[in-house]
């Protein structure tokens, strides 16, 4: 029989990792204070390893963020991600967010046992450096539909729908004879000409310098025939 040196509980009572009662036991696990992810207030993205992924707030009853429902929930994401940030000897470990806990499987010997951690979620709401831009009135490139009507209609519909799948649309205006469409992202607009089979007359206009490099706008030109014979 053990009798654990910390609380004097015996080995009838309770299980034990060497000289230990797994109660007692020094594990060596290290966690941050709490895991933060960054909310976008706008579109509702997070941030997560520096990259701005699509999520969907479950908890919105107690985080009453604008639009946030719209956005599939990342769930398994963070849950990777806070056990990332821990360390120690532990074979594996699970999140939960709801409840801010985190379990460690750790094994010594033929023991294994679960012990469980506070580690709380929390969100920093923020805006995100798209929806900065989108705020800003920024856009890259300028698509200009020309030509019949009825093209435009039907195409402007479906490039405006597949570009927001790749980037933002900053606005659209109706101009004689067609419609811009001003972009936040050249190369979506060169993706989407190809994906759709859409020749293009494009010119570049130098803005200035960004970061050291020189910045240029790009206007796409598209021109519709009419198919009346």
């Amino acid at each position: 029989m053990m009798i654990c040196p910390k609380c004097g509980r015996k080995s009838t009572e309770v299980r034990f990792i060497e000289a230990f009662c797994v109660d007692c036991y020094p594990y060596n696990l290290k966690l941050p204070e709490s895991i933060e992810i960054e909310i976008c207030k706008r579109c509702g993205k997070m941030r997560l390893k520096g990259e701005w992924i699509p999520y969907k707030d479950k908890f919105a009853r107690i985080w009453p963020v604008r639009k946030l429902s719209n956005f599939r929930y990342n769930k398994n994401k963070i849950e990777e991600y806070a056990v990332s940030k821990c360390r120690g000897d532990f074979a594996d470990a699970k999140y939960d967010i709801e409840s801010g806990k985190i379990t460690f499987i750790i094994k010594k010997g033929e023991t294994e046992v679960e012990v469980e951690r506070q580690l709380p979620f929390k969100k920093i709401i923020t805006i995100c450096p798209e929806c900065s831009r989108i705020a800003g009135g920024y856009y890259e490139a300028i698509i200009q539909l020309r030509g019949d009507p009825k093209k435009i209609a039907k195409y402007s519909k479906t490039i405006i729908r597949v570009l927001k799948t790749k980037t933002f649309i900053t606005k659209t205006e109706e101009k004689h004879g067609g419609i811009d469409i001003f972009v936040g992202s050249t190369k979506a607009v060169l993706e989407v000409c190809g994906m759709l089979g859409l020749h293009a007359i494009i010119t570049k206009k130098l803005m200035g310098r960004r970061e050291g490099k020189r910045y240029y706008r790009t206007t796409f030109s598209i021109r519709f025939e009419s198919s009346d014979g």
